[in-house]
């Protein structure tokens, strides 16, 4: 791991809990000394930042690391005026998206209420709750979960207001400006079918009977959202599906250490959620990405059911994929994300070696979980080609 790296840890760190974790590192891990004068590479770290969409996580890190250590501005350490007035302007535009996201799903589910729909809140806006700064969570899309009778209804509803977008076997997708909205009748596609039937009858049951109400954090709006520790599994499986298909940013793995942090699990939760895990293939993700929340997102250990210290060196390969390729897997191409070759056929080519090295990389640490991506990841690939996409 590079200095940098090890300095946006630090400050993602210590923007997630709102305190110093130990020093600030100079020299990086296993290495020599670099020598305490050095100063930062901001550039480095707030490009990290960007990449794994935590940067004004990442800015709340710098405010703790200047109360904790005031001598970094007086000795011209501190971060460089110019990237502070751009982190400044930028969390400005994220509270306008905030705003902006929270209306449209007021509007929206005011519109399904209407029509006597009642849809539960996956992810997104409702987990910026857990935050101790809301506004520093980056936004995403609006996802809406339905029983299956009346997804054809809420369907109808929504596309009489916004723009349709991509349909699949799971959900169909809108827009509105700049906002997307995903309405799913199921929580998340599992590629092994007999897990992904399982999945299904546990998520709906959880989705349909154990939700609970919320409010957002700019506007108050009221909606029902999952139980924590649906969210605590969900938002697992959800970033373990996504790392595999193509990449995961330290966002997801921020939102599910804010989660877990307001869960509480007594015997009979620790036994379902056990039984769960192993039920969906998930146990050994649960530790690996466990392993990532405690060491070095400053998890409390107490905190994450089933521990496992043994992960460290799956933890490290995952940890070092997610830096290279960022959130949703668009950065760490190398020579294949050049555009040098400006022919179709070159471009799909450099395409499938990107997709098939990176599935390689991950199932020498997932070897049993991959192999049923391969398929699915095959036929997209096929398909998009004949697409001329």
């Amino acid at each position: 791991m590079t200095l940098s790296e090890e300095q946006f840890l630090y400050l993602l760190r210590a923007g997630l809990w709102g305190r110093a974790c130990g020093a600030f590192p100079v020299a990086a891990l296993g290495r020599l000394s670099v020598g305490e004068d050095s100063v930062p590479d901001w550039q480095g770290i707030l490009r990290l930042a960007r990449q794994q969409s935590v940067l004004l996580l990442v800015q709340d890190g710098l405010e703790v690391l200047l109360e904790a250590e005031p001598q970094w501005a007086q000795e011209g350490k501190a971060l460089p005026p110019m990237h502070l007035l751009k982190l400044q302007r930028f969390r400005g535009k994220t509270a306008k998206a905030h705003a902006e996201l929270e209306d449209l799903m007021g509007e929206i589910l005011a519109a399904l209420s209407a029509d006597g729909l009642h849809p539960v809140v996956l992810k997104g806006e409702p987990l910026s709750t857990y935050y101790l700064h809301p506004e520093s969570r980056s936004c995403g899309d609006i996802d809406l979960w339905v029983p299956p009778q009346e997804w054809k209804r809420a369907a109808s509803c929504l596309s009489e207001r916004l723009e349709d977008g991509e349909r699949n076997n799971r959900h169909r997708a809108y827009s509105s400006g700049a906002n997307e909205v995903e309405l799913h009748f199921q929580a998340l596609e599992l590629e092994n079918p007999f897990r992904q039937r399982a999945f299904r009858r546990y998520s709906e049951q959880e989705l349909k009977e154990n939700t609970r109400p919320c409010a957002l954090p700019l506007t108050g709006l009221k909606l029902q959202v999952p139980s924590e520790g649906f969210n605590a599994l969900f938002i697992l499986a959800h970033a373990f599906h996504h790392f595999i298909e193509g990449g995961v940013g330290l966002r997801q793995l921020c939102d599910w250490v804010r989660v877990l942090e307001h869960s509480s699990w007594d015997a009979a939760a620790l036994a379902a959620l056990q039984d769960q895990l192993r039920q969906f293939a998930l146990t050994k993700a649960w530790q690996v990405f466990g392993f990532i929340a405690v060491q070095f997102l400053g998890l409390p250990k107490e905190k994450l059911p089933f521990y496992n210290p043994r992960a460290v060196k799956d933890a490290a390969k995952v940890l070092a994929l997610i830096l290279s390729e960022g959130n949703f897997g668009r950065y760490g191409k190398g020579k294949l994300g050049k555009d040098a070759e400006e022919g179709y056929l070159s471009k799909k080519n450099k395409s499938l070696r990107l997709g098939f090295r990176r599935l390689f990389a991950k199932s020498s640490i997932f070897p049993s979980e991959t192999i049923f991506y391969l398929p699915r990841w095959a036929a997209q690939a096929f398909r998009r080609l004949r697409r001329g996409k």
